[in-house]
């Protein structure tokens, strides 16, 4: 596959590049940090900080993972 000089990486991407290592958006990341300058924007990095609020039970038994604080919305707001 050909990259174009730049490649954007979506909040999506990069949360499924953490959450699952073996995963295509793994490996997507992986190819584009490579052989292209990858772009992030100001509003995907601001979602990944300081922490990851999250409804789903899934994610929120991960808590803490890696160091980041995982909370479901109402202890947020608290």
């Amino acid at each position: 596959m050909n990259f174009a000089s730049g490649v954007v990486i979506g909040t999506g991407t990069l949360f499924g590049t953490v959450l699952r290592p073996g995963s295509p958006p793994r490996r997507a990341l992986l190819a584009a940090l490579s052989r292209a300058t990858v772009c992030v924007s100001s509003a995907t990095l601001a979602e990944l900080e300081p922490g990851l609020i999250a409804s789903d039970e899934d994610l929120r038994v991960l808590n803490p993972w890696n160091g980041i604080a995982i909370q479901t919305p109402a202890q947020f707001l608290s």
